[in-house]
């Protein structure tokens, strides 16, 4: 958790950064700006992605921040029909309801780990995007000079 509220941190500064260099929109000279509105959309799309939970329209599944609480709750409720949860029958010993325990564990451990190398991927998409057009993104005007 605390390296997605790290990473969504960090796009949030990096869009205030570009965010306070969009000049004035003209009828010419654009291409810097409208690099800028493409940048700003996919740091968006990955930033809700990473905060909100869900998917973030690009078909990346962020688990949500509340995922720790929801599996808790999920797995507690199997716990208690596993160890009987104050029934008076005791402990079940339904070979099924311990296989499906230890299916809810594998799966949210496969969901995490599918979600970790989505944010991964995505982080180094952002990256690499900012990368190649760092000179438009802080500059994105062309200063000619006159002679």
């Amino acid at each position: 958790r605390m390296l997605l509220q790290n990473i969504a941190k960090d796009l949030i500064a990096l869009r205030d950064a570009i965010r306070l260099r969009i000049p004035e929109i003209k009828e010419e000279d654009n291409l810097g700006v409208n690099v800028q509105i493409l940048v700003l959309e996919a740091l968006k799309t990955f930033a809700d992605g990473v905060s909100g939970g869900g998917k973030d329209g690009s078909g990346v599944s962020i688990p949500s921040v509340t995922f720790a609480k929801d599996y808790l709750s999920g797995r507690a409720t199997l716990e208690d029909k596993v160890l009987g949860g104050g029934e008076k029958e005791g402990p079940s010993k339904s070979q099924s309801l311990l296989k499906q325990l230890a299916l809810y564990d594998a799966d949210t451990v496969a969901r995490l780990s599918r979600a970790y190398r989505e944010v991964v991927s995505a982080q180094q998409s952002t990256l690499a995007l900012f990368t190649l057009n760092s000179k438009k993104l802080f500059a994105p005007r062309v200063e000619r000079s006159v002679h």
